[in-house]
């Protein structure tokens, strides 16, 4: 039985019935899943709503967020590597190129 991962909306609060997701981080994670569990780079993409083909190609070139190879096939990301890349690409405008500075 293959269960594929459906982004939704996030439920900040925590208090309510969160449904077949849990918010972690204001992105949603699948049932039972914490920070630390692992990922496919299909969940991962669409945790970062990016293609699973970029997550790829940034494996190959680098400078993408951290995974886990277990075998040659499996690729695993852990939510918490995703949320740091995703605040690595923080930029305060469309010209700021992340170089030191550039935050004023």
């Amino acid at each position: 039985m293959s269960h594929q991962f459906k982004p939704r909306a996030a439920n900040f609060t925590g208090l309510e019935n969160p449904g077949p997701a849990v918010a972690v981080q204001s992105r949603t994670l699948p049932k039972g899943a914490g920070p630390a569990a692992f990922l496919t780079p299909g969940e991962a993409a669409a945790y970062l709503r990016v293609s699973k083909g970029y997550l790829a190609k940034l494996r190959v070139e680098g400078g993408g967020p951290v995974f886990v190879r277990l075998a040659a096939r499996v690729i695993l990301y852990r939510p918490i590597d995703l949320m740091a890349y995703a605040e690595s690409r923080l930029r305060c405008s469309t010209s700021d190129t992340g170089g030191e500075g550039n935050h004023d």
